[in-house]
């Protein structure tokens, strides 16, 4: 006797074999758009499981960036280039830390449980700001070499000119737009 399979669970092990096979046939820029697509897609499917659980999250990209703060730092600074080890590094992270907000979270509903989900949000914000980290360090000394004033180009203050008649503008050679936003090339 033959199973009888649902259309979704037959569907959705169709479309998985398109995109691993997909994968491989198609060129840089179009696998890179589809990673952005999937991962903003991943985001809204967490987003809607909460909803339907009547839920409001506010702060739901706190255990996204924490996994994305887990992957960079062990790419980064432990050398790690595998996948799968930190995709699973990043769910650990997130997941430990949504394990660990939950005990605080639980007995919450509603506005209250968004803004607090917001308020962890905001507090992990804060310390990412305020902490000194290689990252910031590097990108610090990459802003502070600028040229001097001395080698920079000035540009010169323009006088907005109002010309009731186009004629005037065409005599100036200058549309409306060009007088008051001054080109770089001009003398």
């Amino acid at each position: 006797m033959m199973a009888r399979y649902d259309k979704t669970t037959i569907s959705l092990v169709i479309a998985l074999v398109v995109l691993l096979v997909g994968n491989f046939l198609v060129a840089d820029w179009v696998r890179f758009i589809a990673l952005q697509s999937l991962s903003r897609g991943l985001v809204a499917l967490g987003l809607m499981v909460m909803w339907r659980a009547g839920l409001i999250s506010f702060g739901h990209a706190l255990y996204f960036g924490v996994g994305a703060y887990a992957t960079a730092y062990l790419s980064h600074f432990e050398g790690i280039t595998d996948a799968f080890v930190l995709l699973f590094a990043s769910m650990v992270a997130g997941g430990g830390l949504a394990y660990v907000l939950g005990f605080l979270l639980r007995r919450y509903r509603d506005i209250f449980f968004a803004l607090l989900n917001m308020a962890f949000s905001m507090i992990l914000y804060g310390i990412l700001v305020k902490t000194p980290t290689p990252w910031a360090a590097a990108t610090a000394s990459a802003c502070r070499r600028r040229p001097s004033s001395a080698t920079r180009p000035r540009a010169r203050p323009r006088i907005l000119r109002c010309s009731p008649s186009p004629r005037s503008c065409a005599a100036s050679s200058e549309s409306p737009c060009t007088a008051i936003f001054p080109r770089p090339w001009a003398p």
